[in-house]
C-alpha cells in the first residue's frame, strides 16, 4: 500500500511539473513579492513558507486551482499576518495552519482549489484547514508523518472521492474532520488512533473500516464503535434495509444514524439506556412501529426528528426519564396513541411538533412541572388533554 501511494505521489508531482509555474520560497513570508503571476491556475511552490504565504494563496491568488506544497516545507511563524482572525496567533511548524485555505471570517472555503499536494514533511492539519473547499476533487493524500487532523479540518469537501487512508501515524482525528465531505466511499483508521472527536464522519457514506488492534475503537457492519461496543458513534449513510443493533450496545452517539435515508427498520438492543442527540434525525424512511427497550433512560434532543414514516403508537417504557427538545418532531407518520410514562419527568419543547396522527386522549405524567412551548404544536388529532396539578 506504501508503495502504491509513493507511486502515485510520484506521477501527480510529474503531472503538476509538467504544466504549473514553479516558484521557489527561500525567505518564509516573502511568496507575495516574489510571485511572478497572481492570475495563474498552476503553482508549484519550493523551499520554506509560512502562514502568511498560505494566506496569500488564499486570498490573492484567486483562479489557483492546482497547488503542490509536496516539496515545501512549513516553518513556525507568530504574528498578525497569518491565516486565522485572531489579531496575533502562533503557527506551528510543518502544520497546514487553521484556515489555510477557508476565510475565518466568512467561512467559505477556497472553491477555486481542484487539487492539493501536501507537504511531505508535514506532522499536523490544523481546524479548519479545507472547511468548505468543495471543488476539491480525486483522491486525498496524507502524508505519513501526520499525527493530528484538527476540527472540521475537511468538512464540507464534497469533491473527494474513492477510499480515505488514514495514515498509522495519526493519533488524533478533530471533532467534524470529515463531516459531510460525502465524496468519499471508505475510511480506513489505523491501530493508533486513540481519539476521534464528536460527528467526525457525519453525514458521509463512508463505510468505516478500524484496524482490529486499534485499542479504543471497532468497526462492525462498517459501522464505527468504541473497543469494546458499547457505544455506537457513527453510521454510514449509505445504510440500507433493516440494521439490528448489536446486544452490546448500551447508547447510541449523536447524529450516529442522521441521514440514513435509505433505512427502513431499526432493532435496537435490549440493554439500550441513552440516544444521543439527533440519533436518527431524519431517517425518512424509517417504515416500522417503534420499540423502545424497557432498559432505556434518555432520549436525546431531535432524536427521531423528521422521521415522518414511524407508524402506530408510540409508547414509552418505564425507565424512561427524559425526553428532549424535538425528540420526535414532525414524525406525522404516528397513527395510534401516545402514551407518556408516569416515570417521565422532563418533556423538552417542540418534542412532539407537528406528530399528525396520533389520536385519542393523552395524559400528562405527575412528575412534569412545566410543558415547554410547543411540546404538542400542531398535534390535531389529540382528542383530549388531562394535566397534571403539578403543571404550572
Amino acid at each position: 500500500m506504501k508503495r502504491l501511494l509513493l507511486i502515485s505521489l510520484f506521477l501527480q508531482t510529474c503531472y503538476f511539473y509538467s504544466k504549473a509555474i514553479v516558484v521557489n520560497v527561500t525567505t518564509p513570508g516573502e511568496l507575495s513579492i516574489i510571485m511572478p503571476d497572481p492570475s495563474i491556475t498552476d503553482l508549484v511552490l519550493t523551499g520554506t513558507i509560512d502562514a502568511r504565504d498560505i494566506k496569500y494563496i488564499r486570498d490573492e491568488l484567486p483562479n489557483i486551482e492546482t497547488l503542490n506544497l509536496s516539496a515545501v516545507t512549513i516553518a513556525a511563524y507568530t504574528g498578525t499576518g497569518g491565516t486565522s482572525n485572531i489579531s496575533s496567533d502562533s503557527y506551528a511548524e510543518r502544520t497546514i495552519p487553521a484556515y489555510a485555505f477557508c476565510d475565518p471570517l466568512t467561512k467559505t472555503g477556497k472553491t477555486s482549489l481542484t487539487t492539493i499536494l501536501l507537504p511531505t514533511d508535514l506532522t499536523q492539519i490544523d481546524r479548519f484547514a479545507f472547511w468548505a473547499c468543495t471543488e476539491l476533487k480525486g483522491s486525498l493524500t496524507i502524508p505519513g508523518g501526520v499525527t493530528t487532523i484538527g476540527d472540521e479540518a475537511f468538512r464540507y469537501c464534497k469533491g473527494f472521492s474513492g477510499a480515505l487512508t488514514i495514515p498509522s501515524t495519526v493519533t488524533t482525528l478533530g471533532a467534524m474532520a470529515f463531516d459531510n465531505a460525502t465524496g468519499f466511499t471508505d475510511v480506513y483508521i489505523p491501530a493508533i488512533t486513540s481519539t476521534i472527536g464528536s460527528y467526525c464522519f457525519r453525514d458521509t457514506p463512508m463505510y468505516i473500516h478500524v484496524d482490529p488492534n486499534n485499542q479504543d475503537f471497532a468497526s462492525q457492519d462498517s459501522i464505527l464503535y468504541n473497543k469494546s461496543k458499547t457505544l455506537l458513534k457513527q453510521a454510514p449513510t449509505i445504510l440500507t434495509g433493516t440494521y439490528t443493533v448489536p446486544a452490546s450496545v448500551t447508547s447510541i452517539g449523536a447524529s450516529a444514524f442522521q441521514n440514513c435515508v435509505s433505512l427502513n427498520k431499526i432493532i435496537l438492543p435490549p440493554n439500550l439506556i441513552t440516544l444521543g442527540d439527533g440519533a436518527f434525525y431524519h431517517c425518512t424512511n424509517l417504515t416500522q412501529e417503534l420499540s423502545l427497550p424497557t432498559t432505556l433512560k434518555a432520549i436525546g434532543n431531535n432524536a427521531f426528528d423528521g422521521c415522518m414514516s414511524l407508524t402506530g403508537a408510540l409508547k414509552f417504557p418505564d425507565s424512561v426519564v427524559t425526553i428532549g427538545n424535538g425528540a420526535f418532531y414532525g414524525c406525522k407518520g404516528f397513527d395510534g396513541t401516545l402514551k407518556l410514562n408516569d416515570s417521565i419527568n422532563v418533556v423538552g419543547s417542540n418534542a412532539f411538533e407537528g406528530c399528525t396522527g396520533f389520536k385519542g386522549a393523552l395524559i400528562i405524567p405527575s412528575k412534569i412541572k412545566t410543558i415547554d412551548t410547543g411540546t404538542f404544536k400542531n398535534a390535531t388529532s389529540l382528542t383530549s388533554l388531562t394535566l397534571p396539578s403539578t403543571v404550572t
